[in-house]
């Protein structure tokens, strides 16, 4: 697939939960939004091909909880604010008003990486 043309869809979860992990095979260039709701995944290997994958999750007033394989690097930007931020156990953030930023070590040579792009406001973010 051409990664210089990302498919992209977006899923919004209002006052209820969404699951990525339906969604295997197309998470690339995927949104998933919630508001007041909750969003969660396992992404599994099928869904994280080789080279870099990216997917943008959102929530405001909401939680979002990913599970992601131990081989899969993964690189967190965005941004949180009153919201806390927990990625493979790590606390990136906790307050106030915070830019999230973590890379696995080596993430650039990884087989496999997922690169998630983050907008939380007051909620939460867990990454496994």
């Amino acid at each position: 697939m051409d990664r210089s043309a990302r498919p992209t869809s977006t899923t919004l979860a209002l006052f209820n939960s969404i699951d990525l992990s339906h969604y295997a095979g197309v998470v690339d260039g995927h949104s998933a939004v919630a508001i007041f709701g909750n969003i969660t995944g396992n992404l599994n290997a099928p869904s994280i091909p080789v080279g870099e994958t990216r997917i943008n999750v959102s929530a405001i007033f909401g939680s979002a909880k990913l599970k992601v394989p131990p081989d899969v690097a993964i690189k967190v930007t965005g941004l949180s604010v009153f919201s806390g931020v927990k990625v493979r156990g790590r606390r990136m953030c906790d307050g106030l008003f915070n830019f999230n930023g973590y890379e696995t070590p080596g993430y650039s040579q990884a087989k496999r990486r997922l690169h998630i792009n983050t907008a939380v406001i007051f909620g939460g973010l867990r990454i496994k």
